[in-house]
């Protein structure tokens, strides 16, 4: 089990891109409300957590550490995981820019993938969603998942991140039932 932590993996990014009418050289503005981040941060680990457990994929296979990608990387384990972009655009009505025009998800596996896409598209904002999952193991107990989720705005017009939050407290601590 200890030889499990050798395998922690970092976080990798989704990507949004948001489309709006705004010029560039407008200010951000606080298009997101810390609550609204902290909503789209919950459910982005729900919707997460479903796809995982619905493909029959468990986190105790030795892997204390699992990375959200375009899939689940866990070890020798790689299981399709739900989409960033599909969560965020269920969830565009609730996020609006200042001037009004919702957001529009895309996802996206690398940053420079994301970055090319957004900058072709002549986007002057880019959403980054990332989330982490880390199992600890127990001896007395069944292994504990926590989730540690981050998003960023970066304004593509000059690369500088003008909205950067992370959830420290954002943990949610699962006690996960074995398939053996």
């Amino acid at each position: 089990m200890k030889k499990s932590f050798l395998f922690l993996l970092a976080l990798v990014c989704f990507f949004t891109s948001c489309v709006t009418t705004q010029n560039a050289s407008d200010s951000f503005n606080g298009a997101w409300s810390e609550r609204e981040m902290a909503q789209i941060a919950s459910h982005f680990v729900e919707d997460f957590e479903a796809s995982a457990l619905a493909k029959g994929f468990y986190y105790n296979h030795g892997a204390n550490a699992c990375v959200a990608t375009g899939y689940i990387a866990c070890e020798e384990d790689f299981v399709n995981a739900a989409s960033f972009s599909k969560y965020i655009e269920s969830q565009m009505h609730r996020l609006k820019s200042v001037d009004g025009q919702l957001y529009k998800g895309k996802a996206f596996v690398s940053n420079e993938e994301a970055l090319a896409w957004a900058l072709t598209q002549g986007l002057d904002y880019l959403i980054s969603g990332s989330i982490e999952t880390k199992v600890e193991e127990n001896e007395n107990a069944r292994p504990l998942r926590r989730y540690y989720v981050r998003l960023s705005v970066i304004d593509l017009t000059d690369g500088s991140s003008v909205y950067d939050w992370k959830d420290e407290h954002f943990t949610k601590a699962v006690r996960l039932v074995s398939p053996y």
